[in-house]
């Protein structure tokens, strides 16, 4: 855009002087703006760090607990005074008690490419934490994680796991985060929504907000996004992307339904479609589950049944779903709330082509799927009443190998761990794809008034009752390394008030209501 020149003529008193010139400078395109000329969103130095140029994020989102809905700027928050938020057509901020917000979506910036962030640490309480490891004794881990203004130091005995070099491809995939890298149809409908706008083919469709997320005014029909799930409620709705796949894989998902579910997730597909890709679909109803392989051979699609086996999840609306697949050899498990409840074997060739997963909702119900998590599979399989979720010895597992033992600590870049028939071994951090502790017990977490929960850009998320966020710092203190000071713009997401959600679900959104 060219720089605009106003003349203006002026006055007798000036009269024969030479004209003068006003040059406005242009407003960079996607600039929200306030009345007086102040920013709507918030501006960051640009790629080369020293302020020269400028990157203006998108809008934020706040949501309040009775459902409404803004766009605009997160300012602060202080846990006496309450959110501070800015909008473009508002003459002043706004601020909300502290108890009526419920989540505040993030424009989170990337790690710097300096930092290490090759170590994921799993507790007992479902948290996890990513940073660089530094070292481990018997009571603590020690982590560094560019987020945090001072290292984190974790007790021992709330980790359930430990990826030291999750870096080597042991995680391969973990959201939704951006939907937009999800491909979107329905059956005579117009695609995904996203936050409440409808997209199609990457455009945004105007019409005004959809209620709780789900489609509606603006137009869309499939599946919806919102907290980092997808959501649907027409029937043949279908959404998926490209991910990778190991030889021996672990494909875990959260699903929540109301109504009459019956929800379809295809593994190893070629493509995103109802029919006619190549893959292996996991069927799952309240009441069972099927396997099905699909191969397409001369131009058809070939379907054949594995079996099913039967799911008692009448009276739930929830479920934490894994299927572990043996490429090679051809095996596949299911797990439901971590207990065996499924063995497959396809006596033919591995039908999947392809490195696709794809969400296929088939009912008129309302459901959510969200917390997708691909990782590289160990190999190990609960009993069919989960009790393997509580070890009795520590677990290590290289690149080709595992054994178990116990875990000495970690040391100079080196694990320390003593394994059973072998004696002392010290293999580089690097070298060791995860690391499993005894004897460790999940439960869930104490939640108490001003608790709210962090969602990583990078994956993870954790608990810190918060004392105060600014655009410099977050400040608070967590029940897991004690007070904390982190940096903001490493956040892709805070939701507040989780006491009261745990409640009585807060807000209007079917699924909170449990």
């Amino acid at each position: 855009m060219k720089n605009r020149i106003f003349t203006f003529a002026l006055g007798a008193a000036l009269a024969g002087s030479a004209i003068a010139q006003i040059v406005i400078k242009p407003i960079r395109p996607n600039t929200p703006t306030r009345p007086g000329g102040q920013p709507g969103g918030i501006i960051v130095p640009g790629p080369d760090g020293a302020g020269n140029a400028l990157a203006v994020q998108k809008p934020m989102i706040i949501e309040l607990l009775d459902g409404d809905k803004l766009r605009g700027t997160f300012v602060e928050f202080d846990a006496d005074k309450g959110a501070k938020w800015r909008h473009a057509h508002a003459k002043a901020d706004i601020v909300f008690e502290a108890d009526a917000v419920s989540r505040v979506t993030l424009n989170a910036m990337p790690a710097p490419a300096s930092a290490k962030q090759d170590c994921r640490v799993t507790l007992n309480t479902g948290e996890e934490l990513v940073g660089e490891l530094i070292e481990m004794t018997d009571r603590h881990l020690v982590m560094s994680a560019w987020y945090s203004r001072g290292s984190l130091r974790i007790p021992r005995d709330m980790i359930v796991s430990i990826s030291p070099s999750s870096g080597d491809g042991s995680k391969l995939y973990e959201g939704p985060v951006d939907p937009k890298k999800w491909s979107n149809t329905v059956a005579g409908g117009n695609g995904v929504v996203i936050n409440g706008r409808a997209q199609v083919q990457q455009r945004i469709i105007r019409g005004g907000l959809v209620p709780n997320g789900f489609p509606g005014a603006a137009g869309g029909n499939g599946w919806s996004f919102s907290k980092g799930k997808f959501m649907a409620t027409r029937s043949n709705s279908i959404t998926g992307r490209k991910i990778k796949y190991a030889d021996l894989t672990s494909v875990a998902f959260e699903v929540e339904w109301q109504g009459s579910m019956s929800f379809t997730m295809q593994l190893f597909a070629n493509k995103v479609a109802t029919y006619g890709a190549s893959g292996y679909k996991l069927t799952l109803t309240p009441y069972n589950a099927n396997l099905t392989r699909s191969q397409i051979i001369g131009g058809s699609t070939r379907d054949q049944g594995l079996g099913s086996a039967n799911v008692n999840l009448r009276g739930k609306n929830k479920a934490q779903v894994t299927m572990l697949v043996d490429r090679p050899n051809r095996n596949f498990s299911l797990l439901i709330d971590g207990r065996l409840i499924k063995q497959w074997k396809d006596s033919g060739e591995f039908a999947g082509t392809g490195d696709f997963i794809t969400l296929l909702h088939q009912t008129n119900a309302l459901i959510k799927v969200g917390k997708i998590l691909v990782t590289e599979w160990d190999g190990s399989l609960p009993s069919t009443d989960g009790a393997a979720a509580k070890l009795k010895e520590d677990v290590i597992a290289l690149k080709d190998s595992k054994t178990t033992g116990k875990l000495l600590g970690i040391r100079n870049g080196n694990v320390e761990f003593e394994a059973n028939n072998i004696g002392l071994i010290r293999p580089p951090v690097d070298k060791v794809k995860i690391l499993r502790l005894a004897g460790v017990e999940k439960q869930d977490p104490v939640i108490i008034p001003g608790d709210v929960k962090l969602t990583l850009a990078t994956g993870g998320e954790f608990v810190i009752n918060l004392t105060s966020w600014t655009a410099d710092s977050v400040k608070g203190r967590s029940n897991i390394f004690g007070r904390v000071e982190l940096l903001p713009s490493a956040f892709a997401a805070v939701e507040f008030n989780l006491h009261k959600k745990e409640d009585d679900g807060g807000g209007d959104d079917p699924f909170d209501n449990e």
